[in-house]
């Protein structure tokens, strides 16, 4: 676990961020997962978001139950910290996630019209870019697109002057886009 996961882990310890964090997934049930989840489920989810925080170990897991219940493909959680990537995903994008650390920052329009939206947006194409643009984008055309993946959901869980942190739900092309 790298260094920035690990402090990603400190929002956890504060129940304000706790009540963020389960509004932000609330929102994500609402406008992108595939059923309603019952009151219960979203506890336990945002539940193992906590316990993945004392145990990092658990992030796979608890990243695959995001993915699962947005029928996707795989999850992450990608922490920006002064110039340094650093992320969690579930198995379902392990190799995605692996190329996406060397892609240049400077061509990800997709990070840099997210967090100009701000904390707990909810985001997608489809409120992030015109149906055109994802043809030109370099993101698309030579990351997603070439490992089969085309359609995103997620939300900036912390946006700040010296970290931001990012979840983000990834479909492939035949999985649909996020609606």
């Amino acid at each position: 676990m790298q260094p920035a996961i690990e402090e990603f882990s400190t929002y956890f310890s504060e129940l304000s961020y706790g009540s963020a964090l389960r509004t932000i997934l609330a929102g994500l049930v609402a406008e992108v997962a595939t059923e309603m989840l019952s009151e219960t489920e979203l506890d336990k989810l945002v539940q193992h978001f906590f316990e993945s925080a004392l145990i990092p170990d658990f992030w796979v897991d608890t990243l695959q139950k995001v993915s699962d219940t947005f029928g996707a493909e795989g999850a992450a959680l990608i922490t920006l910290s002064q110039g340094t990537l650093d992320l969690a995903s579930s198995e379902g994008v392990s190799e995605l996630m692996s190329r996406f650390v060397s892609f240049p920052a400077s061509q990800n329009e997709r990070a840099r019209r997210g967090l100009r939206k701000g904390p707990w947006d909810v985001q997608s194409e489809a409120s992030l870019f015109d149906p055109h643009d994802l043809d030109r984008l370099p993101l698309y055309c030579e990351l997603l697109r070439p490992l089969g993946f085309q359609w995103f959901a997620g939300a900036a869980l912390v946006v700040g002057k010296r970290e931001n942190v990012l979840l983000s739900i990834e479909r492939k092309t035949g999985q649909g886009i996020f609606e």
